[in-house]
């Protein structure tokens, strides 16, 4: 399959999914298959995979996700503990200039090492699991805010340069309603060995 949307916001509400996204272009391409109709999925026997592309978008608040196939790439669906942490990177949405990442389906579980979504705010990495049919989830997440957030004032830009923006990772386990978020807390020596 190949399903290209000039204007995602749009497409998405046509689905049934209103107000997920505001604009936004992008393409998804690959392969999917199941057992049974075209109109209802088996996730049990969902296997495939595929690759997305998306730019220049925003997620307008941080609300549960989308749908079992959307919900990886659904910005909302991080859990509140991790978005407190960055409350002025995302509490009036987050605006987004490319997605990308490739998601394998095996059994309908869907995993996924290197989704990126960067947008001027922060940018945010995300690999791990989701199980489609039981709705849990084995996330590891790293939200970066922006030099330009993290250095408001221009004179603190060389400093900024010297030390790397901090970004905190989470592990996210658990159910998608009920999920467990675990702060990975790192020294400051490893935090400096990691960004290398």
């Amino acid at each position: 399959m190949t399903l290209e949307a000039s204007d995602i916001g749009r497409f998405l509400t046509r689905l049934g999914y209103p107000d997920r996204v505001k604009r936004g272009s992008g393409r998804l391409e690959g392969e999917l298959s199941w057992h049974g109709s075209l109109r209802s999925v088996n996730f049990p026997t969902l296997s495939g995979s595929f690759t997305l592309n998306a730019r220049r978008g925003q997620f307008p608040k941080f609300e549960p996700g989308i749908g079992r196939l959307f919900g990886m790439f659904d910005l909302r669906a991080l859990p509140r503990r991790v978005t407190l942490d960055f409350h002025d990177v995302f509490s009036e949405g987050f605006g987004f200039d490319d997605i990308s990442g490739e998601v394998k389906i095996i059994r309908g579980v869907a995993i996924t090492d290197d989704l990126r979504i960067e947008g001027p705010a922060a940018r945010i990495a995300m690999k791990g699991e989701l199980n489609l049919e039981a709705e849990t989830q084995k996330l590891h997440v790293k939200v970066t805010p922006s030099l330009g957030l993290a250095t408001p004032v221009v004179g603190i830009v060389n400093k900024a340069l010297q030390n790397p923006t901090p970004s905190t990772e989470y592990n996210v386990t658990g159910t998608w309603m009920d999920p467990t978020i675990v702060k990975i807390l790192r020294s400051t020596q490893e935090s400096r060995e990691y960004a290398q």
